[in-house]
């Protein structure tokens, strides 16, 4: 949907996503991806924050290093 320019269509998909799996860093990241597209810049980026806070959760969490630039 992301891809065929269907941005209201792909933010519902990627907010299935995050309602089934919370800690999914993909689903808030393609979120982000979307909300770019819509210019809802204020979403981008608290979307894009918690993207990477569940990304960095889920490397400590499995014992591995996060980048220093994360």
């Amino acid at each position: 949907m992301f891809n065929k320019g269907k941005f209201n269509e792909a933010l519902v998909a990627f907010r299935e996503l995050i309602d089934a799996n919370s800690n999914y860093a993909d689903a808030y990241y393609g979120g982000g991806l979307v909300f770019i597209q819509l210019k809802e810049y204020t979403e981008v980026v608290k979307v894009i924050k918690y993207a990477r806070d569940v990304y960095k959760k889920q490397v400590t969490l499995s014992g591995q290093s996060t980048p220093k630039n994360c």
